[in-house]
């Protein structure tokens, strides 16, 4: 295909939102939601969760995953996001915003308590909203720069930009009174008793929904190794993990899986400011190369989600875009059309001088490695010459910020609301992209009232995907690990493992 075509087919594709290519699904679908009356309550000893008992419980200060696995049970945010990034009321009863997008009011829903039986104020809720804003939170870019302070009993939030999708980036978990174990206004309570700790049923909890776990035992662990143990021997029955993390524990196989897609997004940096990815033509046949579908299917063993876009799939934004699928004969005549030329040894040339790209990687995760490895060849089946430098984490990152790189495989975690600034113009621009197109099309999709973020989301894409200063490979998915037959009905989402809990279903 020629790249005149090709781009004319993609801005009317992005325009017109006409999908050609079929939907992505996750690499284990989420099941239909059982409408059948809950299973009775358990007992704590037959359901339990694990927890580093000496680490910290603090739901944005704390850092441990397995700990914060158990925040959703203890905490609330003013809103819950669900598998769409759609964000639902929760402890927030309404809200209104100005003509900006910058000037937000919450009310709060009323005759909401802590676990430790103070009354839900606004005084708290900013008091939690300014702590997620510091350093070394995991929340803290969400809320950069803004003022949020309280009107009575309103919490009022002002940003220095328009973000029309604020509401999906505060489900920030909302506490009361400090340490290592602060209250919440969740379903359970951590109740500490002579023989440890448990999670409680609160009789005082404002929601709705009938839960079927009166108690949650919680089994106490010390090393990071205790938890593959316990969990092989039966004496844990759920958790959560990314089975393609650098750290992540081989666990015996005689369990069952429930994956679920997040916004940690796996992608091929490109570098703009030097070398032969200058070209914009070479950065597009390198886009039009990658074989997603396959390094989703084997180098991350079937753990995340093929797609040509940076935008999570099954998003409510998420554009009907095409996925970008070429033959080797159409990418060919691509190249032959932008001025390149294959030698009898099959090397692909430019003004006589072979193409050679250098791809860097962390050699600290293997799964890294491995899609560092795949990409590598698949460019080299075009003709390129890829020399693959798996580094250290340390040199890693110091290679990308000297831009002693062509290529580099990265990942990122975007927000709840899909916004592509560390890409496009912040900290992880290490390739150099300048754009004032694109710069103006994700303020405009960040600006954009819900009705057309849509259109602004797709028209940004269009743009990245012509400039091309990164190309998406997938998005990776968690693992919700139980034992075989216990648990049904789970459908977890980002963040939340226990999203439809009043809809689990137990064998005994």
């Amino acid at each position: 295909m020629k790249r005149k075509a090709w781009v004319a087919a993609l801005l009317s594709i992005c325009l017109l939102l006409a999908g050609c290519g079929a939907p992505t699904e996750p690499a284990a679908p989420l099941e239909t939601p059982p409408t059948e009356t809950a299973a009775p309550m358990m007992s704590a000893k037959n359901f339990v969760l694990p927890i580093y008992a000496e680490q910290s419980m603090h739901p944005i200060s704390g850092a441990g995953t397995t700990n914060l696995t158990l925040a959703p049970l203890l905490y609330e945010g003013l809103f819950a996001v669900d598998g769409a990034g759609v964000a639902q009321g929760l402890l927030c009863a309404e809200y209104t915003v100005d003509e900006t997008f910058q000037n937000w009011r919450f009310t709060l829903k009323e005759g909401v308590r802590f676990s430790d039986g103070t009354a839900l104020t606004a005084a708290e809720v900013v008091s939690s909203l300014q702590l997620s804003q510091t350093a070394g939170s995991a929340y803290s870019t969400r809320l950069a720069g803004a003022m949020v302070f309280a009107d009575r009993e309103q919490v009022c939030i002002r940003l220095v930009a328009p973000r029309s999708g604020l509401p999906a980036l505060l489900d920030i978990p909302i506490v009361s009174g400090g340490g290592q174990r602060p209250a919440g206004t969740g379903p359970y309570a951590l109740v500490e008793q002579e023989n440890g700790l448990r999670l409680a049923l609160r009789p005082d909890w404002h929601g709705t929904a009938t839960l079927p776990l009166e108690q949650i035992g919680l089994r106490p662990l010390q090393e990071y190794g205790d938890l593959m143990a316990a969990f092989d021997a039966g004496n844990i029955s759920l958790i959560d993990t990314d089975l393609t993390a650098a750290n992540t524990l081989g666990f015996s196989g005689g369990y069952e899986a429930k994956d679920y897609v997040t916004s940690q997004m796996v992608y091929l940096g490109m570098n703009l400011r030097s070398g032969a990815l200058r070209e914009q033509a070479l950065r597009t046949a390198v886009a039009m190369a990658v074989d997603r579908e396959t390094i989703c299917q084997v180098e991350l063993a079937r753990h995340a989600v093929a797609t040509a876009w940076p935008v999570m799939p099954g998003s409510a934004v998420e554009p009907q875009l095409p996925q970008l699928e070429w033959t080797a004969e159409e990418l060919a005549a691509f190249l032959a059309e932008a001025g390149y030329e294959t030698d009898e040894a099959g090397l692909l040339l430019r003004a006589n001088r072979p193409v050679e790209l250098t791809l860097v990687g962390n050699n600290e995760n293997p799964y890294q490695m491995a899609i560092g490895l795949a990409v590598a060849a698949q460019l080299e089946r075009l003709g390129m010459t890829v020399t693959a430098e798996m580094l250290s984490f340390d040199d890693y990152r110091l290679a990308l910020e000297k831009g002693q790189f062509d290529l580099y495989i990265g990942q990122v975690k975007l927000p709840p609301d899909g916004d592509l600034s560390a890409l496009v113009s912040g900290a992880l621009n290490y390739g150099g992209y300048q754009s004032v197109a694109a710069g103006e099309r994700l303020a405009a999709y960040l600006a954009a009232p819900e009705a057309e973020r849509e259109v602004a989301l797709a028209l940004l894409c269009e743009q990245l995907g012509e400039d091309v200063p990164f190309v998406t490979i997938g998005f990776k998915c968690r693992s919700v690990l139980f034992l075989w037959g216990e648990i049904g009905g789970l459908a977890p989402v980002a963040g939340n493992v226990f999203y439809s809990l009043e809809q689990w279903r137990f064998s005994g």
